[in-house]
């Protein structure tokens, strides 16, 4: 809904190629299918065998891709895996992503009373499932970024000096990254702006909601570790 093109058919406006989903990711695919094509018109034939996987459920998550791969195992094995999904550093700065960072999606619901109360007959003698909630969610990060949770940085892997040298000679400009989400830059301190986006783990709320909507107070708490 809303879209003004078909999924599959680039269209020109005010002089400018789009396509949906061309960045993400579309492109990247794509990128992969050209490149073999070319070296197979240049070449006759490629240096290595090569599986192509494209799925299109990830928004969706039914969880079918993650049936698939392992109902597949034997099919898919490989030397290395390469995935189109990623940012690029610039427009023109072209990138190779070696690295990501993983994921731990949790979803957390607290509860008090077994019904709805009025603040003013219960108020202050109850503790409200939200407050608690907020609580919580306040307590997993200090004023300096760094994440509380015990053991959370258990195993992460520290930035290599060769990492740390390539990154600090890239242009990244915090205020017009700053600018171009119109809201201030935060991250854990004593870790520079790339390392932090890169190398370091992360742990933010997705989501959070409660009192009347009558499903409790929820927060999904998504984490994400090297």
């Amino acid at each position: 809904d809303g879209w003004s093109g078909e999924p599959f058919e680039p269209w020109i406006e005010g002089g400018k190629l789009y396509a949906r989903g061309a960045s993400d990711d579309k492109g990247q695919f794509y990128c992969h299918v050209a490149g073999a094509r070319a070296h197979l018109r240049a070449h006759g034939t490629l240096p290595v065998n090569l599986i192509f996987l494209i799925e299109g459920e990830e928004e969706a998550n039914t969880g079918k891709f993650d049936e698939y791969v392992r109902q597949n195992a034997a099919k898919l094995a490989c030397d290395a895996v390469v995935v189109s999904d990623g940012p690029m550093f610039g427009e023109k700065s072209p990138a190779l992503t070696y690295s990501l960072r993983g994921l731990c999606y949790m979803e957390y619901t607290v509860t008090g009373p077994d019904r709805d109360l009025h603040s003013g007959v219960m108020g202050g003698i109850v503790q409200n499932p939200a407050n608690a909630l907020c609580a919580m969610v306040a307590s997993l990060k200090d004023e300096k970024g760094r994440i509380s949770v015990e053991g959370f940085y258990d195993g992460v892997a520290e930035v290599a000096q060769w990492e740390r040298k390539m990154w600090e000679g890239l242009p990244f400009d915090a205020k017009a990254a700053a600018k171009g989400i119109d809201a201030e830059l935060f991250g854990e301190e004593g870790f520079s702006w790339l390392e932090r986006l890169w190398a370091r783990p992360t742990l933010d709320v997705n989501g959070i909601f409660g009192g009347w909507t009558g499903e409790g107070s929820k927060t999904i708490i998504p984490s994400s570790a090297t």
